[in-house]
């Protein structure tokens, strides 16, 4: 099998061909490492496997590595992101038109089984413009393509971005061009399905790196419960529900840590945590390096997922693989493998935006934590089945089934 993947976002790579931990300044989000691990498996199975992707925080404008995992090639290009004075629609053409010069070059020297694109609407419009017009890029014939839904390109996903009609119509066109159309969580694919009724939308789940994450040496817990939440900070992660529920709970010994990127969201949430007195309860460590991670959750005991709305979201598995118990919203794919009740074998699960609910899920961890040590050894057990290896594999035979298409 010869792939061609695109991606909308990988961690740093070297001219080696190794991934680059950049530090606190350049943490990548969750799609990154998803992609980063799906394509390492995926290049172990196959023949060759070119990836395409964009690194928003590149100084350079391209740079093209062979990949170490097996043959091929992976380019990262600088799409300008964060470019003043220009808009969105804007930025989308540069970055389309990157990946269809970028593209043509790869299909002139090779021909392809295979594409798959690991989430992103400039991807997905890049693959279908492709067999719309395939003699342009030299191919003898269309190329099967492949798309996994991660969740802000499918419609009314998300709460804030709206593609619009002139969007939506064009989505539909590139997913009934598909062959096949995965995602991430049942969540995700019931959205996709309400959107494009006749397609089936097969879920794979992210993984979680087992060798990456240790579960706790330490069985006690302290007096004082540290709660953290390690992501991506942005209103629809639900902090400010989280930092309200600790405020009710004013008389209980609890430290609040909250570690991610904070660039559009500090005022906010200091703002609101100096308002309500509880500033000495909660803790902004801002970004944090990957490598750092691990050591990071080992410090604290139960973590929090306070989210609106998800996918399948990295970071509460990533805790769950480092042992520690689990307070999460009944969002994304947090029913499919925790279920639905409030008590639950690893920790507690309550409906979004509940700060009650979450103040008393807090409560109940802080009354019982003798338990709370058996609740991070459930937390492990339940993503050992997730590791990324049998994720890649997953993602190998649907390639294979698309090709056999």
């Amino acid at each position: 099998m010869k792939a061609l993947i695109y991606a909308p976002e990988l961690p740093f790579i070297d001219t080696e061909g190794q991934y680059v931990d950049k530090g606190k300044e350049f943490t990548m989000g969750g799609i990154a490492n998803a992609s980063k691990y799906i394509i390492d498996g995926l290049a172990r199975h196959t023949e060759r496997l070119d990836v395409i992707s964009h690194n928003r925080f590149y100084s350079q404008e391209k740079n093209i590595v062979q990949h170490k995992e097996g043959e091929g090639s992976i380019t990262q290009i600088n799409c300008d992101w964060f470019q003043k004075n220009t808009t969105s629609k804007e930025r989308l053409d540069k970055l389309i038109s990157s990946y269809l010069t970028n593209t043509q070059e790869l299909t002139s020297q090779h021909e392809y089984d295979v594409m798959l694109i690991i989430g992103g609407l400039a991807e997905s419009i890049t693959a279908h413009f492709m067999n719309l017009t395939p003699t342009q890029f030299g191919l003898k014939k269309k190329i099967p393509y492949v798309i996994s839904l991660r969740g802000s390109e499918v419609p009314n996903h998300h709460p804030v971005i709206n593609y619009g009609p002139e969007f939506g119509y064009m989505i539909k066109q590139i997913w009934q061009d598909a062959s096949i159309i995965c995602s991430n969580s049942h969540h995700l694919a019931s959205e996709a399905k309400a959107f494009l009724p006749e397609s089936d939308f097969p879920v794979i789940p992210n993984g979680v790196d087992m060798k990456l994450f240790s579960p706790r040496e330490s069985e006690t817990i302290p007096d004082e419960l540290r709660l953290i939440y390690a992501g991506r900070v942005a209103p629809i992660k639900g902090l400010e529900n989280a930092i309200r529920a600790i405020h009710s709970l004013d008389k209980l010994n609890i430290k609040f840590n909250i570690h991610g990127y904070l660039r559009y969201y500090t005022t906010e949430i200091t703002d609101l945590t100096d308002s309500l007195g509880i500033s000495d309860k909660v803790e902004l460590h801002g970004s944090y390096s990957n490598a750092d991670l691990p050591d990071i959750l080992a410090k604290n005991d139960i973590f929090i997922l306070p989210s609106h709305n998800e996918g399948d979201s990295n970071s509460l598995k990533q805790a769950m693989a480092a042992g520690l118990p689990i307070i999460a919203t009944r969002v994304g794919t947090v029913p499919d493998f925790l279920g639905r009740d409030l008590e639950i074998p690893c920790g507690y699960t309550i409906p979004p935006k509940d700060e009650f609910a979450l103040a008393s899920a807090i409560k109940k961890a802080f009354e019982n934590k003798p338990k709370l040590s058996l609740m991070g050894k459930k937390s492990r057990e339940n993503v050992e089945m997730y590791s990324w290896g049998k994720i890649a594999y997953q993602y190998y035979n649907l390639l294979n089934a698309a090709i056999a298409n």
